[in-house]
């Protein structure tokens, strides 16, 4: 999984930033006038032309999925959620990205914000600094148990997140979370999250 000039396009520009997105990633507008709209647009593009009957059920759950994503992005303030919607390999992955810009005026105000949209520090398995193009910024990689609704008895798989965040020339940040359940390829996924994260453009 690569990501390059010639086979990524640009993220629709989103509170004054934009990365590069593979092939199959979509971006999905968080509120709730929009989403379910756009949802339903996606799911009748990636169904289109098979058994109605075979897929109701497919359809239904992933419709639940994206609907719950995007409210929860709009939560936590992220216009757009942005995520891989095509098979890879003909095997279904999941991927997704929110940025969320955070204003604040005192370090108290930035930890909340920060706790509000990361969640807490457990998981963590690696942390540092880094360096997305020009900016500066804080890289942690996290393994929890995932939170994806559905029945109660239904095993819970691990999420790996990989959150960013980037200080911007204002003295604020922004902020990038990148997520995926898709255990057996979670480390391929990591490096695609980071490529993805390189190309970051600032308005």
């Amino acid at each position: 999984m690569t990501v390059t000039a010639t086979d990524a396009r640009h993220s629709p520009a989103t509170q004054g930033w934009s990365v590069l997105l593979p092939p199959g990633w979509t971006s999905l507008p968080t509120a709730p006038d929009a989403a379910p709209a756009a949802i339903r647009r996606l799911l009748d593009r990636t169904f289109e032309g098979r058994a109605r009957d075979e897929l109701v059920q497919v359809r239904v759950e992933l419709d639940r999925l994206l609907r719950e994503q995007c409210a929860k992005a709009a939560e936590l303030g992220a216009t757009h959620l942005h995520t891989l919607t095509e098979p890879v390999g003909g095997v279904p992955v999941s991927a997704s990205l929110v940025g969320v810009p955070v204003t604040v005026t005192t370090d108290d105000e930035m930890l909340d914000a920060l706790t509000v949209v990361l969640g807490g520090a457990a998981g963590v398995v690696d942390a540092g600094e880094t360096r997305l193009g020009d900016h500066f910024a804080l890289r942690r990689v996290r393994r929890t148990p995932a939170e994806l609704g559905g029945p109660r008895d239904a095993p819970t798989p691990m999420a790996t997140h990989v959150d960013y965040v980037v200080a911007l020339p204002d003295e604020s940040a922004l902020i990038l979370s990148f997520t995926t359940t898709t255990e057996p390829v979670h480390e391929e996924l990591i490096v695609l999250f980071e490529a993805i994260a390189s190309t970051l453009t600032l308005a």
